[in-house]
């Protein structure tokens, strides 16, 4: 897996997303936006590779929905095991979208990750209902610091087999620390 980590010390946070220092936010966010985009291919799953230098406690998972609700989502967290191959850690199972440009969130029963490589994931069923999403320059900018895609992986499956990304296509998803935010 190949991502740019952030400086040392650089802190965490309450919130961990793609857009994160931790996440490939370091690489995308310089002059790129989030905007509504409808998802790519029904029952397609992304893969967003992350880095944690410390234990967390994962309190809930959130997705960033656009302009319109649609369909069922399922966001979750993935160990990375190989550069293709990731194991479920968590997952809020498939969920009715629900709410326009806000934040979705999903409770889940708090788990720990221990420092290392992870993935957040996040699956549609449709193509109807949008996720806000960031478009980086390039297809190869995303392939290149690690995004990934898996067919057929709606619900979110126990062992994902990532390959290339076949849009530029990022979804804002991730998770929180503390139930209360």
């Amino acid at each position: 897996m190949s991502l740019t980590l952030a400086p040392k010390g650089w802190p965490i946070g309450q919130w961990l997303s793609p857009a994160s220092p931790w996440s490939v936010g370091i690489d995308l966010n310089r002059g790129v936006t989030s905007a509504s985009g409808a998802w790519p291919a029904a029952n397609r799953a992304y893969f967003v590779p992350f880095y944690l230098p410390q234990t967390l406690t994962v309190a809930r998972l959130f997705s960033c929905n656009g302009n319109t609700a649609s369909g069922n989502v399922d966001v979750g967290v993935y160990r990375a095991d190989t550069t293709t191959t990731a194991t479920l850690v968590a997952s809020a199972g498939s969920t009715a979208q629900a709410g326009t440009q806000t934040n979705q969130f999903y409770n889940v029963t708090d788990f720990v990750l221990a420092p290392g490589y992870y993935y957040f994931a996040c699956a549609k069923n449709d193509t109807t209902g949008t996720i806000r999403s960031i478009a980086p320059t390039s297809i190869m900018t995303a392939q290149t610091i690690g995004c990934a895609s898996m067919e057929t992986a709606f619900p979110l499956p126990s062992t994902a087999t990532l390959v290339l990304l076949a849009s530029a296509y990022v979804p804002i998803v991730g998770f929180s620390t503390r139930s209360g935010l």
